[in-house]
């Protein structure tokens, strides 16, 4: 099967760039310095992850390998079928160059989206499993509406899920509470695909038991539509679509929109301070400092912009780009240590992996419904 092409390894002894690549490293590795031996570690362990999950991949490419040569196919035949198991990364078309530094997945997105679309076409059973998962977002919302009822503000819990959660899991609603009183949920991350018959699912439910309306329910179907059949869906901002990643938080800056079409900084408008000292009260106290420290370098002060006069939130858009992960994983472990260290249970939310599955982040929707609702007073013309 490998010799026929049916095999699929992101770093094999075929790619001589890769190999050459993968030498220096283990060179480097030879050095006895202390930080080199722990990148080497965290190498090693990255190395081993490449190993299980090209194991797991190719598993299933040799079942169809295997099944399509006992059904007499030819080796080129059913190396073919292999390379088309799970998806094809090496395959590309036209456009394939333009669209991957546009849209990293773009490959992948497009492939299991034709992939649907012919499975559920020509399949009895891929249609019922289409319609049962539609049928299981439908009866899952329902029973989080009647089951757990509203909020204070009279908005249901459920609603109160943020969209970017609800678009990409499936929720039920606990008994267990957080500290404010409201229900945990338990989430279960589906795939793409998967996702959009969940959310029309969810779509049905809120408009018989909900309150967000027919037309926040419809966008939120459509930006689930466009997540599953093209590269586009995930991005906000309607002018980062055609942006190359790397230039993103620059757009995002200038916009004033983040990639879930948030406001990335205060409103200008009813600004009357410099920018470096004008920010959201979640702002991290750290950006504020590096804010405020350029601006003071460049000439500035409370009371006047110098040359370099940013929002704290427009350090944080661009560094997010590189460090944001790392930075918000640390944090996270940092909090749950800090809080099992003072002997109490650490927020569901901040805790490393087990924040995937469990708990909830009502005060991140909340606080982007004030700034849409915030945004409704000030800018009517733009609804």
């Amino acid at each position: 099967m490998r010799r026929a092409g049916g095999a699929m390894m992101f770093r094999n002894m075929r790619d001589i760039d890769l190999t050459r690549e993968h030498l220096m490293t283990e060179l480097e590795d030879l050095s006895s310095s202390k930080i080199q031996n722990a990148r080497a570690k965290w190498r090693h362990a990255i190395e081993a992850m490449d190993t299980v999950t090209n194991a797991l991949d190719n598993a299933l490419r040799l079942a169809a390998y295997a099944s399509a040569r006992r059904q007499g196919k030819t080796i080129q035949q059913a190396a073919y079928i292999a390379r088309e198991a799970t998806i094809d990364f090496q395959q590309k078309g036209l456009w394939a160059n333009l669209m991957g530094v546009l849209f990293p997945f773009a490959n992948p997105a497009v492939q299991t989206s034709a992939r649907m679309i012919k499975a559920v076409g020509r399949s009895k059973i891929m249609r019922r499993v289409f319609m049962g998962t539609m049928l299981a977002g439908f009866l899952t919302s329902a029973f989080n509406y009647l089951a757990f009822g509203d909020d204070k503000d009279g908005i249901p819990f459920f609603d109160k899920i943020p969209e970017w959660d609800r678009r990409m899991n499936f929720i039920v609603l606990t008994p267990a509470k957080d500290g404010k009183g409201r229900p945990e949920p338990i989430k279960i991350p589906m795939p793409y695909n998967w996702a959009f018959p969940l959310m029309l699912g969810y779509a049905f439910g809120g408009f018989m038991f909900g309150k967000e309306g027919p037309k926040k329910l419809m966008a939120m179907v459509l930006h689930s539509a466009l997540e599953t059949f093209t590269p586009l869906g995930s991005e906000g901002n309607a002018a980062a679509q055609f942006t190359p990643s790397t230039l993103r938080p620059l757009t995002y800056n200038y916009t004033n929109l983040d990639w879930a079409g948030r406001p990335v900084h205060p409103d200008p408008t009813f600004q009357k301070r410099p920018n470096s000292y004008s920010s959201f009260k979640s702002t991290g106290a750290g950006w504020k400092d590096i804010a405020e420290g350029v601006n003071t370098a460049t000439g500035g002060n409370p009371g006047r912009s110098g040359y370099l006069d940013f929002y704290p939130e427009e350090y944080r858009e661009l560094m997010d780009q590189f460090v944001g992960t790392q930075l918000r994983t640390a944090q996270n472990v940092w909090d749950t240590a800090s809080s099992m260290a003072k002997g109490e249970w650490p927020d569901p939310k901040n805790i490393p992996l087990g924040r995937v599955v469990y708990g909830n982040d009502y005060d991140a929707a909340n606080r982007a419904r004030y700034y849409e609702y915030r945004d409704q007073q000030k800018h009517p013309w733009r609804h």
